[in-house]
């Protein structure tokens, strides 16, 4: 009997375990979504995207450039935006600048300029405030 009462007074050993392996799956099961949605955005870009995918990675190297809807967020280290680039194919080049939420979207239609991404990046690190 009194080894009964230690067994019952203790969490069963594989309701912990059950618990942890559950979690965990839990886990990698989001990560693999989030791989899968990662994969997903890439292969909608366009030949131009990624190359303006790959040029603002040379450019914002110190930040993280995620991909949302064939829209590139700049992150800082919070993973707040502190930009959105969006880039158009079309036979007119231009660049425009306008507001979303307080954080400025960077239009590009038909221009793929690191000089325009290195003018747009030393914009946004004079306008961020220094900490």
């Amino acid at each position: 009997m009194g080894k009964n009462n230690l067994h019952h007074n203790n969490p069963p050993f594989k309701t912990k375990l059950l618990s942890a392996v559950t979690s965990s799956a839990y886990i990698l099961k989001v990560s693999i979504a989030l791989t899968v949605t990662r994969i997903r955005d890439l292969n909608q870009l366009s030949t131009h995207q990624a190359a303006f995918l790959r040029l603002l990675k040379q450019t914002f190297f110190n930040y993280e450039v995620s991909i949302k809807q064939q829209r590139f967020f700049i992150l800082d280290q919070d993973k707040m935006p502190l930009a959105i680039f969006e880039y158009r194919d079309g036979t007119q080049s231009f660049k425009a600048m306008d507001y979303e939420d307080g954080i400025p979207v960077y239009t590009y239609k038909a221009l793929i300029s690191s000089e325009a991404l290195q003018q747009d990046l030393e914009m946004l690190l004079q306008q961020r405030p220094s900490h």
